[in-house]
Order: C-alpha cells, then structure tokens, then sequence
C-alpha cells in the first residue's frame, strides 16, 4: 500500500496566506464569500489587505485626500480617526475594493502635527505642517463651501500683499493681493466684536454676515469673484494689539465660516505682526 505523506503544517499555512493575500481563499460551504485568513498561524479577523498612501502630507492650511483600500470581494471595513483635525467625508465604510476621503483643518497651532486614519490592521498618517510667526493668511474648504469650492490656500508675505486695517477698536480687515497689485484684492476677511466692544482674545460664536450683523459678532470670507448672502460660524481671537489711531500692530486669529447655509465650511487662520 501507498503512503501519500501530508505536507508540513507551516507549507500549509504559508500556502493558505497566500490565498488569503489575494482574496482566492473563500468559503466553499456557504456562498463563497471571504473566510477568515490564517496568518503565520495565527487567525486574522480582518480582510483588507492595505491600504494607500500609507502616509500624506499637508501644508498649514490643509485641504482634502483620498486613500484607497484594498480588498477582497465581499470584505467589509469601517475607516475610522480619532484626530480632532482629520474629518472623514460622506461615508467611511465599504465592502470590498474601495476608498474613502477626508478633510484636514487648518493648523493653527505652533507645531507640526500627525493624525492616523485606520481601516483595520492598517493605516493612512496624515502630517501636517505649521505657519509660525510672521503674515500670512491660509484657508482649506469642504467640497460643496461657495467660497473656497474644495480649495486649499496660503498666502505668506511678501510673496503675497497682506494689507491691515482698523476703522474701529472692534473691527478688522485682512485683504490679500498678489505682490505688487495691492488696488486688485483676491480675498477679504472681515472680523467684528458684537456692538461697541473691543476686539480681545477669545472666541466668538453665534456670528452673523459682517457689516448688516451689529448686536452680534460678525464674520464675512470672500473673494475670487464669489461672496455669502448669509453667513454662520465662529472665530477666535488668540492674539490681538491695537495702539491709538486705532492701529493694528499685532493679530492671531482662526475663524470657520458657514455660507448661504451650506454644509460644509471654510477654516482659516490669519496672522500679523508676530
């Protein structure tokens, strides 16, 4: 009689990851769909088989990505974050090959920060930079916000002309030029305390459409040709000194603007003199 000697369990198991890998191992009991893989002997209770980038990097006024996920037929995942910063869009769920997209606020902190976005034993790194000290103005946006459309944006100076001013103690103005054409404005950012109130460090909610908005705080983003009719959100003073005149001398702020009710915002954050 015949012996047929059995193969070796690891020639066995290493046969078995690959199938796995590859999403060829299935269930032939049930309805063919994905069995749980072994992995160097161990059970794996996941299915996807990665996911790409494994890592993006962002300047400080962040914007949006996509990250692909690869697996087999009939594989279920969830992406999931716990950053305060990395918002994922829509849906982060899916079966199978797919992908899933997220948002990354402006940084207005004074370090570079990391998020992680996982879909099972794998992960995207988000990293983002920081603006520090010095003028500038940045701004990221949803997809559907009127003003930005979806669009990241970073003025520095002196690339850029970012032009101050006061007419009040409880009003300031930002507006953005190329360098060069200062009479041609690109962007204006206009920020007001509620009433006669000076402006000083804080957040302020509940804000309305600057100028129609007086017993409120008020707010108002536009350019590139696009304004808001009405406008929701909030900013935060971080920073803020104003000498006689009145005259702006140093200012730190974010904001985040809702428009004309949409639901995505636009984030900012504006800087001067520090």
């Amino acid at each position: 009689m015949r012996v047929r000697r059995r193969p070796a369990p690891s020639s066995v198991l290493r046969i078995l990851a690959v199938l796995a890998a590859t999403g060829l191992l299935l269930d032939c009991t049930t309805n063919s769909s994905p069995v749980t893989p072994l992995v160097l002997g161990k059970l794996q209770t996941a299915c996807v088989s990665g996911v790409s980038p494994a890592s993006q990097s962002f300047n400080a006024a962040g914007g949006g990505g996509v990250s692909i996920v690869m697996a087999p037929v009939g594989c279920a995942w969830t992406a999931t974050s716990p950053s305060s910063f990395v918002t994922l869009v829509g849906s982060p769920s899916g079966s199978g090959p797919g992908f899933f997209q997220y948002t990354v606020d402006s940084n207005a902190t004074s370090s570079v920060r990391q998020a992680t976005i996982a879909v099972d034993a794998f992960e995207t790194t988000v990293t983002q930079a920081v603006v520090s000290g010095g003028t500038y103005l940045t701004f990221t946006s949803g997809p559907t916000d009127y003003i930005g459309a979806g669009e990241p944006f970073v003025a520095v100076a002196p690339t850029q002309t970012i032009m101050p001013s006061m007419d009040t103690p409880n009003h300031v103005r930002f507006q953005v030029a190329n360098a060069g054409s200062p009479g041609t404005v690109l962007w204006e950012l206009n920020m007001r305390a509620a009433g006669n109130d000076p402006l000083t460090p804080g957040t302020y909610t509940d804000v309305g459409y600057w100028p129609a908005t007086v017993t409120r705080p008020a707010l108002s983003f536009w350019g590139s040709g696009r304004g808001c009719g009405t406008i929701q959100g909030q900013f935060t003073v971080l920073d803020v000194a104003i000498t006689p005149g009145p005259t702006l001398s140093r200012f730190h702020a974010i904001f985040e603007q809702y428009c004309n009710g949409r639901a995505d915002a636009l984030r900012g954050e504006v800087s001067f003199g520090r």
